[in-house]
């Protein structure tokens, strides 16, 4: 199975929560797309597209960011 690969920079101090998250356009307009083929929400679809990803990531270390 492919795998979604992230290296780890360095830890940051983040806020506890927040409920908005930017996106890129492309990122956007996929989001619109899948809303108006199937009428759910845009939230409830990048929920559901950021768990599924999440599920089959790998975290590595390294030294630099990208």
């Amino acid at each position: 199975m492919d795998k979604l690969i992230f290296v780890k920079p360095a830890p940051k101090v983040t806020a506890a929560s927040s409920s908005i998250i930017r996106v890129s356009g492309d990122a956007y307009n996929t989001i619109a797309q899948i809303e108006a083929e199937t009428g759910l929400s845009m939230s409830y679809i990048a929920s559901q597209m950021i768990k599924f990803a999440a599920e089959r990531m790998e975290i590595r270390e390294g030294e630099g960011n990208g």
